[in-house]
């Protein structure tokens, strides 16, 4: 009986620490619905992409897909990068004015800008730019490795700690090098699963700081934002690249 007490006891720290401003917030607040929005948005650009009835790029990757699927589809991409971005550097901020110890904030505050103008970068440069697009890449899973890391030997021992983003995180890396000189479903999914964890993570990042990641607020601020990221990618995909689909 106590042990089956003591598996229970973990559960919502477990779900607490991915999804925590949805699935437990503060006592007397009010739950906020952000995140399960952005998971709901990355599921339908998914479904929409691959059953949609559009061709498969020659590179079968979240990429290939965004240059030529209709902007009414990958805007679900954008938002979700537009939300990622702003949870990354509103976590950076918060660092900053809650970190006692100078040298751990500014390290935080570094890894947590390259997460962020990484994410952003690879987000506005379509894959036809090839080299902006792919150094942006590589900085975003370095910077985002390092920084999840960081964050589980600063804060695994607190209670509002999930360590369920970095393993995910973890995997879905792995996945991609493994996958990656293929043009395959199978690094799409590996794709996925590290967007997936880096959702996760970013709620996590909120429930420690205790922000109410709310949906008015990803509809209409991170809306506008995403918004300016698609039109500065189509910009580059159609005014900047020579060439657009064919790699």
């Amino acid at each position: 009986m106590s042990g089956v007490t003591s598996h229970l006891t973990l559960h919502p720290n477990v779900l607490g620490g991915c999804f925590g401003e949805c699935a437990s917030p503060d006592a007397g607040q009010p739950h906020s619905y952000g995140t399960l929005l952005v998971l709901l948005e990355y599921v339908l650009f998914v479904l929409i992409s691959l059953s949609g009835g559009f061709s498969p790029p020659k590179n079968i990757s979240i990429c290939g897909y965004l240059e030529l699927l209709p902007d009414w589809i990958a805007f679900f991409y954008f938002h979700v990068a537009a939300c990622g971005v702003d949870s990354t550097i509103w976590h950076v901020v918060m660092t900053v004015k809650k970190e006692p110890h100078i040298l751990l904030a500014a390290i935080q505050m570094v890894s947590g800008v390259a997460c962020a103008g990484a994410l952003l970068g690879f987000s506005v440069f379509p894959r036809c730019l090839w080299e902006r697009h792919q150094s942006c890449v590589l900085l975003w899973v370095y910077a985002t490795s390092f920084a999840m890391f960081l964050m589980f030997l600063r804060d695994s021992r607190k209670e509002k700690y999930s360590a369920i983003p970095l393993i995910c995180w973890s995997l879905g890396a792995f996945f991609c090098n493994l996958f990656y000189y293929e043009s395959t479903f199978r690094f799409y999914a590996a794709e996925g699963m590290t967007i997936l964890a880096y959702i996760t993570w970013c709620s996590s990042l909120q429930h420690l700081h205790g922000r109410k990641f709310k949906m008015t607020y990803v509809f209409l601020v991170n809306g506008l934002e995403a918004a300016l990221i698609m039109k500065f990618y189509r910009y580059n995909q159609h005014h900047v690249c020579k060439e657009s689909g064919n790699w």
